[in-house]
């Protein structure tokens, strides 16, 4: 044990001589701040713009009051009409329009008893998770009218005992019933400790980028090992051994900007529990090394395997769902490691995903390095 600390810290002490990694760590806790920041602003990650089709109608007027009181990462403001709601969109100043009906709490009703479909229309340009997730704060609006319309509905459809009072009366008792408990929970139905605060989840696009530059970092110390390698630095170490080394290296890279991660979490505020927070970067690490070590099976020269960094963040960016979600595109996602870490947060399971995928990527860098040692002896006899 003495020794894995002392090799790395001497491996540590090699990066830290490397102003570019000095430089992509001191980008971590920049972003984070800049993100945090912008999160408290009044602009928010998202733009929600709200309007009515009849602007004396009670119930979509109160639901507006209270969106426009509630203190929110999401910003949403009151267009006068639902047609200048619409333009706000096409001309990109806002990210979706919220339109109430005529007639909210005949549109509930109609919901209710299946005569319609949807009560309040939206209109947007593209599908986002953050969209997806704002969504919810209407739901939860909704939820509080549509819960009366469907307790009256089910009393005057399967309790004929109680025809004899009005609805004013059964509303009365259904208002002192208190329910205190969150109507949303984000995380596996199994994981009773999943965070669901909403600058947590709306703000996951933070994480992703962190767990993109996690990966980058890896790359960048695979590219450093490389370089080590050509030059002979690691001359001296047993060819069996090689393999033990570039994963001590890129594992070392990785571990220390873990750190600087959690850090930059626990100071914005942003991290859940600590101890679940600690364990999914640990898994998180090894799931970066084996992803950058199978990579480097595959790009085997210096110069392939710099010119896939930037096109591989791009993809990272655009694949795995940060900013916005595509469909149809979940099993390429699985193949990138923050799509793990980024599930792992509200899901546990994937905490397991984690371990499968490190194994699974290890496994495969070995096994294309024995084929490519196989290949080569055959070239040679």
């Amino acid at each position: 044990m003495a020794r894995i600390f002392k090799w790395g810290f001497m491996l540590s002490k090699r990066l830290y001589k490397k102003p570019s990694f000095v430089v992509l760590l001191v980008l971590i806790p920049i972003c984070m701040f800049a993100f945090s920041i912008a999160a408290n602003q009044d602009g928010g990650f998202v733009h929600i713009v709200l309007a009515q089709k009849n602007s004396s109608d009670s119930v979509s007027t109160e639901i507006i009051d209270e969106l426009l009181s509630t203190k929110s990462i999401v910003q949403f403001t009151e267009a006068d009409t639902p047609d200048t709601a619409i333009e706000n969109v096409k001309n990109g100043l806002a990210d979706e329009a919220w339109i109430f009906p005529d007639n909210t709490e005949s549109e509930i009703e109609g919901f209710v008893t299946g005569r319609s479909d949807y009560v309040v229309s939206v209109v947007t340009k593209e599908q986002s998770v953050s969209l997806r997730l704002a969504r919810d704060k209407l739901v939860g609006e909704l939820y509080k009218y549509c819960a009366k319309a469907f307790y009256i509905d089910y009393i005057r459809t399967n309790i004929s005992d109680l025809d004899d009072l009005s609805d004013r009366e059964l509303i009365t008792y259904f208002e002192e019933v208190r329910v205190d408990e969150t109507l949303f929970v984000y995380g596996n139905p199994a994981d009773i400790s999943a965070n669901d605060d909403e600058a947590n989840y709306l703000t996951s696009p933070i994480r992703g980028l962190l767990a993109v530059l996690m990966v980058i970092c890896g790359m960048a110390a695979t590219l450093y090992y490389m370089q080590d390698e050509e030059s002979g630095t690691f001359a001296r170490v047993k060819q069996r051994r090689k393999g033990i080394a570039a994963l001590g290296c890129v594992l070392t890279a990785i571990v220390n900007v873990s750190v600087v991660v959690l850090l930059s979490l626990c100071l914005s505020r942003l991290a859940g529990n600590i101890f679940k927070e600690i364990f999914s970067m640990l898994l998180y690490a090894f799931c970066c090394a084996s992803f950058c070590l199978c990579l480097r099976q595959i790009f085997a020269s210096i110069r392939s395997y710099a010119a896939i960094i930037p096109l591989l963040a791009v993809v990272l960016i655009g694949v795995c769902s940060i900013f916005f979600e595509f469909r149809g595109m979940s099993e390429l996602q699985m193949i990138f490691p923050p799509t793990y870490y980024v599930k792992a947060v509200y899901d546990g399971s994937y905490l397991i995903y984690m371990i499968g995928y490190s194994v699974a990527g290890f496994l495969l860098s070995f096994g294309l390095q024995e084929v490519k040692k196989v290949v080569k002896n055959g070239k040679a006899r």
